[in-house]
């Protein structure tokens, strides 16, 4: 019994000393097995870094000149290998393999065509925008298969967008702006189903919009525009739910607007102005309680704004410039209290302001013009007080100009020329100390120029034209120093000419014709060197014309004619060098000097 359990131990330690041999040898071999399966590793990752440096190093040299940012470009002096991950623009993974390139904005000049795509597999980034770089974008772009953002813009790249982008499956940013690519968008692009944004504006490229285009189902930010792209606008455009940004102008775009417009509940930004867009502006569109900005200027648009327009809560630019719009202005749109901008010029609307346009108080930028509005501008739009720009003109506008406009201190530009606007010029637009543009003319406005004309010290260009104005020119107005346009013609002013005008510096353009003004011209007059034109014809002005004239050296336009003036034609006029058009003669009594 002793010898069989003395045996039996014998043969557990025997089993217990083989099996510890037996997991020695299989840990040695598993840790010799990962040992050489790490360095078979680290060696193909050695030859995937050589084959990107030796890529670049020749995608380098192919560069017209070599560039500062890429003298770290080279092969290491000491090393056995090189590494790119510290060179500039370049950005590498944990691994030392390239994973970004950022090179945007280096002046680099030459193509892409000695880039060797295939060397860069880990490649999630490439960022070459604005450079000069030239010639096709190559297909073996896509041989980038990792690649999520792509920017090519702001180069000079032509021929046409390669349809094997559309394998980047991982891509989300596709920038392509600023380009000289054409042909057709590629509807490959359309499987892009990661994308969040397709740059392609400035380009040349043509045809339709793919109606395939509903399938970027993750796309945000759409600009195709100033292309030369035609056709409708496709209704699976409208399915793009995420859309923020779309913009489609400057284009050759036809047929409506879809009705489906009202789906795409995340825009902030439409931008289709300049197309051949027709019909009317779809009620749906209201829906888009997010838009921010909405411009369909110069297409071919009708009918009339919908009154569900003031449903638009978020709306603060709103630009219907250019079209065939009728009617009134719809009382709604008044709620829009976010609005910076309104521009409903150039159309067919009619009927009178709304009184309610005063609830408008964010709004900086109001252009009504070359419309068939009626009646009298509201005293209301005077409660406006951030308006700076208000452009009233080529309408029929009845009544005086309020005087509560001179409250407007903001107002940098008021245009109400080819109206019916009568009574005097309002003295409280001469409060307006901010305002560098006044145009008044072609209305039947009367009265005097207001004696404070002259503070309005940022003016630099005053058009009175053809309306019945009299009594003299103010000579306050001598004080405008930056006025560079100054036009009074066809009125019945009378007097001198103000003999402080010489103080006008900044003058350019003076034309005082067709009035009544009498007098000499004054010898100040001849210090504006910086006129180009001057037109005091068909007045009732008398005596000579000085030998200073000869200094005014800018002048090329020169017409005095009707007028009683008398004595030589001074030599000095042969100093003029610029002057092409030149009427003295005609009612005068001038004799040539060398006749004389």
């Amino acid at each position: 019994m002793l010898k069989f359990a003395s045996a039996t131990l014998s043969i557990v330690a025997l089993l217990l000393v083989y099996s510890f041999y037996v997991v020695d040898v299989v840990s040695f071999n598993s840790s010799s097995n990962h040992s050489s399966s790490s360095l078979t590793r680290k060696k193909k990752l050695q030859v995937v870094v050589e084959k990107e440096v030796e890529s670049l190093l020749n995608w380098k040299s192919t560069l017209n000149r070599s560039h500062s940012f890429l003298h770290s470009w080279k092969r290491s002096s000491t090393a056995r290998t090189t590494s790119p991950c510290k060179w500039y623009g370049i950005t590498c993974n944990s691994q030392g393999s390239v994973a970004e390139l950022k090179l945007n904005g280096l002046g680099l000049h030459g193509t892409l065509h000695s880039l060797n795509f295939t060397s860069f597999a880990n490649v999630v980034s490439l960022n070459l925008g604005n450079n000069t770089l030239v010639g096709s974008i190559p297909f073996q772009i896509s041989y980038l298969s990792k690649l999520a953002y792509l920017d090519l813009s702001y180069n000079n790249f032509s021929g046409y967008i390669p349809p094997e982008i559309g394998f980047l499956t991982n891509l989300n940013g596709l920038y392509i702006g600023h380009n000289q690519i054409v042909g057709s968008i590629p509807t490959s692009l359309c499987n892009l189903s990661s994308l969040t944004t397709l740059l392609l504006y400035e380009n040349q490229l043509s045809g339709v919009i793919p109606r395939e285009i509903g399938r970027l189902n993750s796309l945000i930010r759409l600009e195709w525009d100033s292309n030369n792209l035609i056709g409708a606008i496709p209704n699976s455009l409208c399915n793009l739910t995420n859309l923020e940004f779309l913009y489609l102008s400057k284009n050759q775009l036809s047929g409506t607007i879809p009705q489906e417009i009202g789906r795409l509940r995340s825009l902030i930004h439409l931008e289709w102005f300049s197309n051949n867009l027709i019909g009317p502006i779809p009620t749906s569109l209201c829906n888009l309680a997010n838009l921010e900005n909405l411009y369909l200027s110069d297409n071919q648009l009708s009918s009339t704004i919908p009154q569900e327009i003031g449903r638009l809560t978020s709306l603060i630019d709103f630009q219907l410039t250019s079209n065939n719009f009728t009617g009134s202005i719809p009382t709604s749109l008044c709620n829009l209290s976010n609005l910076n901008f309104l521009y409903l010029s150039d159309n067919q609307f009619s009927g009178t302001i709304p009184r309610e346009i005063g609830r408008l108080t964010s709004l900086t930028e109001l252009g009504l013009a070359t419309n068939n509005f009626t009646g009298r501008i509201p005293t209301s739009l005077c409660n406006l007080s951030y308006l700076n720009s208000l452009y009233l003109f080529e309408n029929k506008f009845s009544g005086t100009i309020p005087q509560e406009l001179g409250r407007l201190t903001s107002l940098e530009i008021i245009i109400l020329y080819t109206n019916n606007l009568v009574g005097p010029i309002p003295t409280s637009l001469c409060n307006l100390s901010n305002l560098n543009i006044l145009y008044l003319n072609r209305n039947q406005l009367s009265g005097t120029i207001p004696q404070d004309i002259g503070r309005l010290g940022s003016l630099t260009e005053l058009i009175l034209t053809t309306n019945n104005l009299i009594g003299h020119i103010p000579n306050s107005l001598c004080n405008l120093s930056n006025l560079r346009t100054l036009f009074l013609i066809e009125n019945k002013l009378s007097g001198p000419i103000p003999r402080d005008i010489g103080r006008l510096s900044s003058l350019i353009d003076l034309q005082l014709s067709t009035n009544n003004l009498t007098g000499p011209i004054p010898i100040s007059l001849y210090k504006l060197i910086n006129l180009k034109i001057l037109r005091i014809y068909e007045n009732q002005l008398s005596g000579t014309i000085h030998e200073e004239i000869g200094n005014m050296m800018s002048l090329s336009d020169l017409e005095l004619a009707v007028n009683y003036l008398v004595g030589p034609i001074p030599a000095s006029i042969c100093n003029l060098s610029n002057l092409t058009i030149y009427i003295f003669f005609k009612i005068n009594f001038l004799v040539s000097s060398q006749k004389k």
